[in-house]
């Protein structure tokens, strides 16, 4: 018994122009699709938003939310922390900030691990933190009680803040 395995000529012809086609738009399309990610790799940084809702009441979520910010800005990110409820107090300068969690007491440039202390250690990485100003309006928090400088910390504006969400490849939530 003998088995003949014929492929029908319109078959025979789509495998050809399949072919064809893979030959000569193949390589040139992949070569597009790397260097677009090349190009991209090159030139954006990481647009990251580390938000925080808490203070004293959770203060290893805002010590924990501050030092995940600082290492994002330390590997290249663009990080801006948005402090929105009781977190908008960790921007307030009129609210003490020696408040230390856990057992660590001392950073590694070695000054004591408050969350004053992580706050600056953020700061002087280059990250710079919004304050919603809904939440800062309910505490009284006006600019001149802000930490920091003008260009590092300010009460944003509702156009700040949706610019900052729909620019930002992530988002962390504490």
């Amino acid at each position: 018994m003998k088995h003949l395995n014929l492929m029908s000529n319109m078959q025979v012809v789509t495998l050809l122009l399949a072919s064809v086609l893979l030959v000569f738009a193949g390589p040139s399309a992949a070569g597009k699709h790397d260097h677009d990610r090349d190009h991209r790799k090159r030139h954006d940084v990481q647009k990251i938003v580390v938000h925080i809702k808490v203070h004293q009441e959770d203060l290893q979520g805002a010590i924990t939310g501050m030092r995940l910010a600082t290492l994002m800005q330390m590997s290249g990110a663009k990080t801006t922390v948005f402090l929105t409820l009781r977190g908008v107090r960790i921007a307030d300068n009129r609210v003490p900030q020696d408040l230390y969690f856990g057992r660590e007491t001392v950073l590694p440039n070695g000054a004591d691990a408050t969350l004053e202390n992580v706050v600056h250690g953020f700061l002087n990485a280059g990250g710079k933190i919004g304050v919603c100003p809904a939440c800062g309006n309910d505490i009284g928090l006006e600019p001149g009680y802000l930490i920091g400088t003008p260009k590092q910390v300010s009460i944003y504006t509702p156009d700040q803040i949706s610019e900052m969400f729909l620019k930002a490849d992530k988002v962390l939530d504490f």
